[in-house]
């Protein structure tokens, strides 16, 4: 397969940037998940109390 160098200097550029996006995808995903775990928990709880409650 032939490439034009304009695709190639674009392909050689961009590996960092789209590793970086990935790390930060997969950081935000997983804080993001740990956050709506934890409020999850919390809002659990607080209906675990509001029926130990009543």
């Amino acid at each position: 397969m032939k490439t034009k160098p304009k695709s190639k200097n674009f392909k050689l550029q961009t590996p960092h940037s789209t590793i970086s996006l990935h790390i930060m995808f997969r950081t935000s995903s997983f804080w993001n998940f740990e956050i709506f775990r934890v409020l999850l928990g919390i809002h659990l709880g607080h209906s675990v109390w509001i029926i130990l409650i009543t």
